[in-house]
């Protein structure tokens, strides 16, 4: 787990750990048992119903909790943190700008934030039938921070967030893809019908999202930065 290796590697005896739109807690009930010294970790995420469901799953650990609380916002002190996560969280951020201000806000110097998520694949020309599976996975994923690495790179720069490492985990993921003609015909007939009820669109964003990993026009990349000892103001 690329979480349990990053947190392994902290210098702090006594880390603080921080998942960034936790869920139900999933990956602070993986990581938990698998520490090998004291630490604290604490998760947020927009909804009540998961953080308790949350609270519930962490209950055999006392040193994790679970917030309610919007990570563009974040209901953490400044330098809270020695290391931040988001799992395929980022990209639901309505403003990235201000997700990696608040990340860097509750860091403490020389902490680090790691992304593991979906990114724009900036080193090929997209074809017309790839920028409407975009538009498909941003509209039903509520994906509005689809972006290209190396931007997502200058704006964590401009917060005092330095680019460690990038690892691209595409070629790891175990794709459900449809043939071509049979995507393409099923999203058509969504919007031909102009169907909008949730379930219809977050199910044609899946699809979306599977059809345009499978041809390269997004790539899943781990990213991890580091928090430098200034932190630029936003």
């Amino acid at each position: 787990n690329l979480v349990h290796e990053e947190a392994q590697r902290l210098a702090a005896p006594h880390p603080v750990l921080g998942d960034l739109g936790c869920g139900t807690g999933g990956t602070l009930l993986y990581l938990a048992p698998r520490m090998d010294r004291p630490f604290a970790a604490v998760g947020v995420t927009l909804s009540p119903v998961q953080a308790e469901q949350a609270r519930r799953n962490l209950r055999p650990f006392p040193r994790c909790s679970a917030l309610v609380g919007d990570f563009l916002r974040l209901p953490l002190p400044d330098d809270a943190l020695d290391l931040a996560f988001s799992i395929e969280a980022f990209i639901h951020a309505p403003e990235a700008d201000t997700y990696l201000s608040e990340a860097a806000r509750v860091l403490r110097p020389g902490g680090r934030l790691l992304l593991v998520d979906d990114f724009l694949n900036a080193d090929r020309i997209l074809t017309v039938p790839e920028h409407r599976l975009l538009a498909e996975y941003r509209s039903g994923w509520l994906a509005s921070s689809l972006l290209p690495v190396a931007d997502v790179v200058s704006r964590a720069q401009a917060h005092g967030l330095r680019l460690l490492l990038r690892r691209d985990l595409t070629a790891h993921l175990k794709l459900r893809v449809l043939p071509g003609p049979l995507a393409r015909g099923l999203l058509g007939l969504r919007r031909r019908l102009g169907i909008n009820a949730a379930i219809a669109t977050s199910t044609a964003g899946s699809i979306a999202l599977q059809q345009a990993l499978a041809s390269g026009a997004i790539l899943y990349q781990t990213l991890l930065f580091e928090r430098e000892a200034t932190v630029a103001n936003a």
